[in-house]
């Protein structure tokens, strides 16, 4: 039986290695102004990742909403609670912090 092909596209990008932080608010303002930052409850904030992202998020004039419910495996349930999120708060971006 032949395999199937499948391919994955994805119009976003990906940013990830030494002083990226510092540099997301640029690339975010690039896609719009209203970000939902994507995070876990504890780590990112612990390790002061999300405050510093939040800061070059804002300093490049992106306003943040930080969505910390992700788990090791997120549910649907709070893949919809995200969205509606997003949704509410008109955002145009999605910044995944983690």
């Amino acid at each position: 039986m032949p395999r199937e092909h499948h391919v994955f596209r994805t119009p976003g990008e990906l940013h990830f290695g030494a002083g990226v932080v510092a540099a997301v608010g640029q690339v975010a303002r690039a896609w719009g102004q209203r970000a939902l930052v994507v995070t876990g409850a504890r780590s990112s904030k612990a390790s002061g990742a999300l405050d510093a992202l939040r800061r070059s998020l804002e300093a490049a004039g992106v306003r943040v909403f930080v969505f910390d419910k992700v788990g090791h495996e997120p549910t649907l349930r709070v893949v919809e609670e995200a969205r509606s999120l997003a949704q509410s708060e008109g955002c145009d971006v999605i910044v995944g912090l983690g």
